[in-house]
């Protein structure tokens, strides 16, 4: 829904750092020429992944030395220089998810959406991936906006500035991982006081008056 795909029924969107601080006025044109997506099941590709790659910036208005040089610079970025020639099925789960993410950002998005991109991933391939993902957000060159959808939340917290718990559409917890573990450690010292109140209570109920 926030990457354009499907249409809300109820409520609203806006993107104010992208310039669409209106949910009655959005220009999707724009927007989804600011906006990348990689979905959890990801689509088969036709060709090898240099075609693949240059094809992408080219519909996203990349050409010539331009399209050369975006296509050059993720490659070298994400490690892919030794597997350009090989096509979807000669690659592993995790070598198709680092394509997908090249794909995504090799025309420069401001923002960058996926969905549950450690379901298929061993434990090795999480920690590069989600490295790729942290150094690319906090780049120099091009910072790109990262929102990830996934339930591996033990494994985000280490890489995130911000965390959104969601429950049927309602927002349960907004804040960084510090803030949420502090309130954790608050809760559990709520409990453990209203135990020993309680032990407390029932063991002054069984002294002799």
């Amino acid at each position: 829904m926030l990457a354009g795909e499907l249409a809300p029924d109820r409520g609203e969107r806006c993107y104010p750092g992208l310039g669409q601080e209106s949910p009655k006025q959005l220009d999707w044109f724009k927007l989804k020429m600011q906006i990348a997506y990689v979905p959890q099941d990801l689509p088969k590709w036709i060709g090898n992944l240099k075609q693949q790659l240059h094809y992408e910036a080219s519909i996203h208005g990349l050409s010539g030395v331009t399209n050369d040089d975006a296509v050059d610079y993720i490659v070298a970025r994400l490690g892919l220089t030794n597997h350009l020639s090989k096509r979807w099925e000669e690659l592993s789960g995790g070598y198709k998810l680092r394509f997908a993410l090249a794909r995504a950002v090799v025309w420069k998005p401001r923002f960058l959406i996926i969905d549950e991109p450690l379901a298929n991933l061993d434990v090795k391939s999480q920690v590069v991936f989600l490295s790729d993902l942290r150094s690319m957000a906090k780049s120099l060159r091009h910072p790109i906006c990262v929102l990830i959808s996934s339930q591996h939340i033990h494994e985000l917290e280490s890489i995130v500035d911000k965390l959104v718990f969601l429950r049927q559409g309602q927002v349960l917890y907004q804040g960084s991982a510090a803030e949420l573990h502090r309130l954790s450690e608050e809760n559990v010292l709520r409990y453990l006081l209203i135990l020993a109140a309680k032990n407390c209570w029932t063991s002054l109920k069984i002294l002799p008056i």
